[in-house]
């Protein structure tokens, strides 16, 4: 998650918020919730559509240490 904001200029609105809050996570649950802080960060830098490519891998690496119905995004793909 670190990684993904090291391209953000220092002195972005919201950047050391939310490395700070990334970098003190204790547990895998904690950095599950920051992932909205994330995206809202990463869209505002690089666009809704790049931020939320970014997201979707981070999101993977979080299967095993969440529940599974956690990882579902809950929509149903279109026809």
């Amino acid at each position: 998650m670190l990684t993904s904001l090291t391209d953000i200029p220092t002195g972005t609105t919201g950047l050391d918020k939310t490395w700070g809050a990334i970098a003190r996570a204790g547990a895998a649950q904690s950095l599950w919730y920051l992932r909205s802080d994330l995206l809202a960060l990463l869209a505002d830098h690089r666009g809704e559509v790049d931020a939320r490519k970014d997201l979707e891998t981070i999101t993977q690496m979080f299967r095993g240490l969440v529940p599974a119905s956690l990882l579902s995004s809950g929509r149903k793909p279109r026809n």
